[in-house]
């Protein structure tokens, strides 16, 4: 391996006197941090962890102040996990604000280690000795943990990122370490060598964690680790069959492709090819057990499963390809705002934005950029949007194809994702066919409908021709069981009805297919 490609920032040796170099001394001012004001204190350790790179010192004593940090930055992060960031009384922007500072964070301090290891690399001091495998595996499992508490807030992957992870694994395959047991390291089900950490970022990075919410993100990361070993990594492997095999170019600033998505060039080297089949195997192995037990580990567990399988499969599999259009429109978002405008704004076949409700229901103005036969990915600025995002929940908009045809399309959000310039991307997955409201209420598992005067908003869906789409309902995921009963009330009718079929999933909402219940 001739050349290493990660990015330090620059030397210098100028005084400063707001680092602190002395072990003793640093232990005594992260004891002193404010930890009950987790921005606060994240803000000051992260000042603190930069001006440490910056200054030139021996990687001996440098090694000294990082594992300081480290070991405090994980004591102190450990305590605040994901529920109790959900918890803190201040506003959601606020909250993946601090989501966002945390990753820097441990960017930053995944800094102090790849000056350790570029230092060694260019002296030719790299070797498998314990010191240097621990030190490119807490740089790698440091820059991953700080990408998954931007997917937590759906960042975009910090430029490099995703570059000095690929360089970090290439460089223990180079060294014959990157199966090599770590010793030294805590908080993990079995040894972990430096393959499991990179398989287990990368099937996070297949399973989409844009399409999942904050509080699902760190629990998949989790949820993978002890199957990683399942996932089959090759360098410069066969890319056939294309379908459930993803490339990655260690040389680059990418994450997976599939293989059904992109094409080989015989020239390229240092390309990692992942099969990602045995893995789906083994979810559905587990599926089956899961399906045994009624547990709330199992319940858990089988939700992270769905979540796995449904992503590696649909990322899998070719998709129909994207059309570009630049089209403006304004979107409602929520099953609230959706249900008011079926019910206020019906205008022959079609609807139409309903501004009556707009103080309560906000309307936003978006970009569609680009759709296919399943959605649309629409965009626009932070500044914009005037009602809260959710992975999973249900939007509408007007479509405009021509002067004479705006149809309202209603959708689900599948992913959200921050990007440059204050822009925000989300991708639709479309619910198609007629969408009307309906209210509704649900059987207990005695066969009793508990009527608390509670009116549950709902979608209905009559039978498409055109679309192929048989009659279906959508409703509140925390509502459904299997093998139950639901009352529909449409138009002021009341009917029950079984459920046949589990036709579309998200975190908040299910489709379901229904057959009328005979009296």
């Amino acid at each position: 391996m001739d050349i290493l490609l990660l990015s330090t920032p620059a030397q210098h040796t100028a005084e400063n006197l707001d680092v602190i170099l002395d072990p003793k001394s640093l232990i005594k001012w992260i004891d002193k941090l404010p930890i009950m004001n987790l921005p606060e204190t994240v803000k000051l350790l992260h000042t603190s962890i930069s001006s440490l790179n910056e200054l030139m010192v021996s990687d001996k004593q440098r090694l000294k102040l990082i594992e300081i940090y480290y070991d405090s930055l994980q004591d102190i992060l450990v305590s605040y996990d994901e529920m109790r960031i959900s918890m803190l009384q201040i506003e959601a922007q606020k909250r993946n604000e601090l989501r966002e500072d945390i990753m820097w964070l441990y960017l930053s301090l995944a800094g102090g280690y790849k000056l350790i290891i570029k230092n060694a690399f260019e002296k030719g001091m790299l070797n498998s000795k314990e010191s240097n495998l621990l030190t490119i595996y807490i740089a790698m499992e440091l820059i991953i943990e700080g990408l998954v508490y931007g997917y937590s807030s759906h960042q975009t992957p910090p430029p490099l990122a995703r570059l000095e992870i690929n360089q970090l694994y290439a460089l223990a395959m180079h060294n014959d370490i990157s199966e090599k047991e770590i010793k030294g390291t805590r908080g993990h089900e079995q040894p972990p060598t430096l393959s499991r950490l990179f398989k287990q970022y990368i099937l996070l990075t297949i399973s989409n964690p844009y399409q999942l919410n904050s509080s699902d993100v760190l629990e998949l990361f989790m949820f993978l680790e002890p199957i990683v070993d399942d996932c089959v990594i090759e360098l410069n492997g066969s890319p056939e069959p294309p379908e459930g095999r993803f490339i990655i170019d260690l040389s680059a600033d990418v994450g997976p492709i599939s293989c059904c998505q992109q094409e080989l060039s015989p020239e390229t080297n240092d390309l990692l090819v992942i099969d990602v089949w045995p893995i789906i195997n083994v979810l559905g192995l587990m599926v089956s057990e899961h399906k045994k037990e009624e547990s709330i580990i199992a319940v858990q567990q089988q939700h992270m499963i769905e979540i796995v399988i449904e992503q590696l499969g649909r990322k899998s599999m070719r998709k129909s390809k994207r059309e570009s259009v630049l089209v403006e429109t304004q979107v409602i978002m929520g099953i609230e705002a959706v249900h008011h405008n079926l019910s206020k704004s019906r205008t022959g076949n079609s609807e139409v934005i309903d501004y009556s409700g707009v103080d309560k229901y906000p309307v936003s103005k978006w970009m569609i950029k680009n759709r296919n036969e399943s959605g649309y990915m629409l965009e626009t600025y932070k500044e914009n949007i005037r009602s809260n995002i959710i992975v999973g929940d249900v939007i509408g908009f007007p479509v405009k194809y021509s002067e004479t045809e705006c149809p309202f399309q209603f959708s689900i959000v599948r992913w959200i994702q921050h990007i440059q310039n204050n822009m925000v991307q989300i991708g639709a997955e479309s619910l198609p066919g007629i969408t009307l409201p309906i209210f509704y209420k649900v059987e207990s598992d005695y066969g009793v409908v508990v009527d608390d005067g509670t009116q549950l908003l709902g979608l209905y869906f009559p039978a498409d021709i055109k679309t192929h789409t048989p009659e279906s309902i959508l409703i509140n995921k925390q509502e459904y069981r299997q093998n139950q009963s639901i009352i529909l009330e449409n138009n002021s009718r009341m009917y029950k009805v079984n459920i046949t079929a589990l036709l579309r999933n998200s975190p908040l909402f299910v489709q379901l297919k229904f057959k009328k219940k005979e009296n």
